[in-house]
């Protein structure tokens, strides 16, 4: 080869090399562009979805702030600890004390504050004196501080200057973090009088630290006017400074003496590791929106601080921004690719040309696909568009190119609500002069008509001269968060209105109820102990009362259903008899099945306890409310309660019942436990439908289970598991001794006069006849006037007061009497239907002397006016159970063989029929015998038959 052949073998050769290395320089270049445009993709994704969360979060921080204001600031407690301060007279006359020793011996005054505490939902409440002393309180712990001096605390001397008002601190002896709810104490009720002391109640801060941890994603804390945190849901953060507090500050909020901020290995002062003065910090590697709002606790250093951060991370996963970021990379790249193609052979301006209009597609593709209007204005009124996105078609109804067209004079300002105009102007002259930018909400009215609620955010762009050039921002629609906003609101007024209906509803048909059934029980308790009644009649009479005396509980537990919605109700475990309860309410159940035509068998397994640790109340209830609903689901066949034991690494009681009735829809099978909720047959139907939802939380409450299977036509199953602790019967209390019934006032007792004041003619008769047949004086009075009138003629020595009445109320009667002359020597008890114990301790404050609650038991009536009179009284000799003698269990082994199997299954199922026809039975073989095992039955004691039982079985060949 020639040496010119050579030359441009080598000139070509170089060619391709150099085109080779631009090749790799351009598509080195497009991967880089494309990772930069990916880069870009994802960050715009992941600030408008943190914008949208941000805002989403600040509407739930704001409604965490109003709750927790709500809670804390016009919560029960500051209601009842300023309430206490203006008109308890208890509270009143401790605030005046000023002996110290004699200030620990008033007992009233520690009820007054411990039913002010329990009311409150404290741990601890107190009242002070003029100079800061406490004279009175009540603490759970039984520690009692009188005699401390409080007068330097901030909250005392808040409310000394006529303010209720909030403070928390640390304790610097236990630790522990409170805070305290004060109110002024004032010398009378007028709410102008002179302020004589300080009433308060305590609170742990734990409370608090519960309410900020509801959300794992989200981070509460409450922080104090001097920075530090007091309550937080994070623990390591409590009693932390804030990170921009220096160490002077710090020192200065330990010498206070108000909280002792931590400190580290190093001696140093431990602090946040963010500023509160920045809106969005990185926490533990996560970067974390910070929302602030003030609350007022009235506190004279200032607002304290609820602070809420939330985790921007959880709100955009990286994983969907990587994917988003992947994606655009890869458009990307493949775009610049065939831009790359298209540009061979082509002009390089022509290429630049192209690239620059690819660019701005691409710009106005992300523009386009932002979930919100995007705008760009002159920073200065009239506010000229000069651009915006295609959202504002969705959102006003007008084409883009009504906006942007100077022939056609419309503005955003022209689809604001009139009465945002001007707010709107203000805010946007705000964000063209602020660098911060500027958020807002308005209404917008679209060309239809409809209003829009919108979130707006705008902000300046300076030009190379430093001047503002353009007003950038974004307008998103929230009025599908306007609208649950408020739809949240009117479903809180709603539960209001129906809780206080409610409320109405149990007070109302608290008196409407016991009224009657104090007759019914009163009289019935007359009649069965008059004499010539037959056997029949007394057993007759004897129904009537137990079914009254169960009317009553039933009546009862009603009422508590508010309590227990309220988390008031508690669970008192005592040892109890099981096996008594039992047999008790089955007795009583199998009399309405047997109205019915229904067969009540009870099966019980060899290992079920008779003796358990639990509240035998609410078990009780349980089973009556599950029995009763089976006897009312069930026309044909009956109704089986098993009792067993379930064992397991904790053993569990089990009570299951089965009917053999219509069953229940699966769609209702739930509903069932629902409150007023009954399924069915609307004809069939009984009862208040309070009974399943009663028993529910009952078993919630004593951290059981409740489960049911039916199918419709052939019955339901109701199971009910309960954690099992077994007793002793040494471990069962000892029953009261048992007074005989009152005869007649004892010889020598003077004629005393009571006067019955009530409007229900039944009740007077009742009281009248009882008092009468024991030797009082008795006069009647129908209403509080007539009562008044009657004790200035009379002079009573004892007044039986009905608590409502018409024309005048027991209690206006009882304060017109006791300003009468002696009317502060009369006494005076109350008769009330109502069960609340804020009514007690409104009528004992209002002069009363006793309560008795309707309906009433002959017995409570002769020991109310026995401890207030005095009295004494000629009482028969109490009933007494003979045992079984030691003949009657070698009668009992000697029996025939099938009386013996007979006795034996009726005992093991505890079956009442059957357990009658077996004594009927041995009553022919052997009297003696058949009368001690009755009454044996007749005191439910059936533990000695069954022990007999068993002895005689073994000794049997």
């Amino acid at each position: 080869m020639d040496i010119a052949s050579q030359a441009a073998v080598s000139g070509r050769s170089s060619l391709v090399t150099q085109a080779l290395r631009h090749r790799r320089t351009a598509v080195a270049a497009c991967f880089l562009v494309s990772l930069a445009v990916g880069w870009l993709a994802a960050e715009i994704y992941r600030a408008v979805n943190e914008f949208s969360f941000r805002n989403t979060m600040a509407s739930i921080a704001q409604r965490e702030a109003a709750s927790f204001h709500n809670r804390t600031v016009v919560g029960r407690g500051m209601g009842m600890v300023a309430l206490a301060g203006q008109s308890d007279p208890t509270i009143r006359d401790a605030a005046k004390e000023t002996d110290i020793e004699r200030a620990k011996t008033q007992r009233t005054r520690h009820a007054a504050l411990h039913t002010l505490a329990i009311s409150a939902g404290a741990e601890h409440a107190f009242v002070t004196n003029k100079a800061g002393l406490i004279t009175a309180d009540w603490d759970y712990r039984g520690v009692s501080p009188i005699g401390q001096d409080v007068s330097f605390r901030t909250y005392f001397k808040t409310a000394m200057g006529g303010t209720e008002n909030i403070y928390g601190a640390k304790s610097l002896s236990t630790g522990r973090r409170t805070f305290f709810v004060a109110a002024p104490v004032r010398a009378s009720s007028e709410p102008d009088s002179e302020i004589i002391g300080v009433v308060a109640a305590r609170y742990s801060a734990v409370e608090l630290d519960d309410f900020l941890t509801h959300d794992p994603n989200v981070t509460g804390m409450v922080v104090s006017p001097s920075g530090v945190v007091f309550a937080a849901s994070r623990a390591d953060w409590i009693m932390r400074a804030m990170q921009e507090s220096s160490d002077e500050q710090v020192r200065a909020v330990n010498a206070s003496k108000q909280f002792q901020v931590l400190t580290g290995a190093d001696g140093g002062f431990l602090r946040l590791p963010f500023s509160l003065n920045e809106d969005t910090v990185r926490v533990d590697g996560r970067r974390q929106a910070l929302l602030r709002y003030p609350i007022n606790w009235r506190d004279t250093g200032g607002d304290w601080t609820i602070v809420l951060l939330a985790d921007l991370q959880a709100a955009v996963p990286l994983a969907r921004r990587v994917a988003i970021g992947l994606a655009t990379a890869l458009v990307a790249m493949i775009s610049l690719s065939l831009l790359l193609s298209a540009m061979h052979g082509r002009a390089r301006q022509r290429a630049a040309e192209l690239k620059v209009r690819e660019s701005g597609q691409q710009l106005q593709s992300l523009v386009d696909n932002i979930p919100g209007v995007v705008f760009r204005c002159l920073p200065h009124p009239p506010w000229t568009l000069l651009f915006i996105s295609d959202e504002i078609r969705k959102l006003s109804g007008h084409p883009t190119t009504d906006f942007l067209d100077p022939n056609v004079p419309r503005s955003i300002g022209d689809i604001v609500h009139p009465d945002d105009k001007v707010r709107m102007a203000a805010d946007l002259e705000r964000a063209a002069t602020d660098l911060q930018g500027d958020n807002a909400e308005y209404r917008m009215i679209d060309a239809s008509g409809q209003i829009h609620w919108v979130h707006t955010k705008s902000k300046m762009v300076r030009g190379v001269d430093g001047g503002p050039s353009f007003l950038d921002g974004v307008i998103f629609d929230i009025s599908g968060r306007k609208q649950a906003e408020q739809e949240l609101q009117e479903a809180k007024e709603q539960a209001e209105a129906a809780n206080h209906a409610k409320s109405l509803f149990l007070a109302n048909m608290s008196h409407e109820l016991r009224t009657p059934l104090n007759a019914i029980l009163g009289f019935s308790d007359i009649v069965r102990r008059s004499p010539g009644l037959s056997e029949a009649q007394r057993v007759n009479l004897e129904i009537i009362h137990k079914s009254g005396d169960h009317l009553l509980g039933l009546i009862n537990d009603v009422l508590d259903l508010a309590k227990i919605e309220a988390g008031r109700t508690q669970i008192a475990r005592e040892p109890f008899d099981l096996s008594n309860l039992i047999v008790g309410v089955t007795d009583m159940m199998r009399f309405r099945a047997k109205e019915k035509g229904l067969w009540l068998q009870v099966v019980q397994a060899s290992d079920f306890p008779r003796y358990v640790v639990d509240d035998q109340i609410k078990i009780r209830q349980i089973l009556i409310n599950l029995l009763s609903n089976a006897v009312k689901a069930t026309e044909n066949g009956g109704i089986t309660l098993r009792l067993d034991v379930e064992s397991g690494p904790a053993e569990r009681l089990v009570l299951e019942i089965e009917d053999t009735g219509v069953g229940i829809a699966p769609e209702d099978q739930e509903r069932i436990f629902e409150a007023f909720v009954q399924t069915g047959n609307v004809g069939a139907r009984q009862g208040s439908g309070l009974g399943l939802a009663i028993t529910r939380q009952f078993v919630a409450l004593m951290d059981g289970q409740l489960t049911l299977a039916s199918e419709l036509g052939k019955g339901s199953i109701f199971r009910v598991t309960l954690p099992l602790q077994r007793a002793l019967p040494e471990n069962l209390p000892e029953a009261a001794p048992e007074k005989g019934e009152v005869i007649g006032l004892a010889h020598g007792q003077p004629r005393y006069r009571v006067l019955v004041v009530d409007d229900n003619r039944e009740n007077r008769l009742l009281l009248k006849q009882l008092l009468e047949q024991v030797g009082y004086l008795v006069k009647e009075a129908e209403d509080g006037v007539a009562g008044v009138a009657c004790y200035q003629s009379w002079a009573p020595d004892f007044i039986w007061m009905d608590r409502r009445m018409p024309v005048m109320d027991g209690l206006e009667a009882t304060r017109r009497i006791r300003a009468l002359p002696g009317g502060d020597k009369v006494k005076i008890a109350a008769v009330t239907a109502s069960s609340f114990k804020q009514d007690d301790f409104l009528l004992l404050e209002s002069g009363f002397d006793a309560i008795v609650h309707k309906p009433f038991r002959t017995e409570e009536i002769h020991s109310c006016m026995e401890n207030q009179l005095e009295v004494e009284f000629v009482r028969a000799a109490p009933p007494q159970v003979e045992p079984v003698s030691e003949l009657s269990w070698k009668a009992l082994a000697a029996l025939p063989e099938p009386l013996h199997q007979a006795l034996a299954e009726a005992f093991t199922v505890l079956d009442g029929d059957q357990i009658k026809a077996a004594l009927a039975a041995i009553r022919k073989y052997d009297r003696e015998l058949a009368a001690a095992l009755g009454r044996l039955v007749d005191n439910y004691d059936y533990d000695p038959i069954l022990d007999a039982l068993g002895r005689t079985s073994e000794a049997m060949p």
